[in-house]
């Protein structure tokens, strides 16, 4: 990826699995350029707000009312785009919440390593 001398940018990587397919998650990189002759100031203030951005990346992870929120917003900008609908987004993340225990069995220990099961026993 080749970014200008005055850009600023926020990279997402796609984490996969050993079979690279993507497992959901992703990882967040602030990049500009070494050559950029911004200020200090420029430079600092560019970084809060880059660090803000993967803040509220977090928080549509986490936060229900948050991500409603945003989808709200981006749709009366006109940003929307096609696919999923946030009410089925919301639904789903609630039937996967109903599956996760919240004191997981523990399944093996073996040094310092500790396998756990979050799922529900039935």
């Amino acid at each position: 990826m080749n970014i200008n001398d005055q850009d600023y940018a926020l990279v997402f990587e796609l984490l996969k699995d050993n079979k690279g397919k993507w497992t959901g998650d992703i990882d967040g990189n602030i990049v500009y350029s070494e050559y950029n002759r911004d200020t200090s100031d420029t430079k600092e203030q560019m970084m809060n707000m880059l660090t803000l951005l993967t803040t509220c990346v977090k928080l549509l992870e986490t936060d229900k009312g948050f991500i409603q929120q945003v989808w709200e917003a981006r749709d009366e900008l006109g940003m929307q785009e096609e696919g999923p609908d946030v009410d089925l987004s919301l639904q789903q993340l609630d039937m996967l919440e109903t599956l996760v225990e919240d004191k997981p069995q523990v399944l093996q220990k073996e040094g310092n390593v500790i396998k756990l099961n979050f799922t529900k026993r039935r």
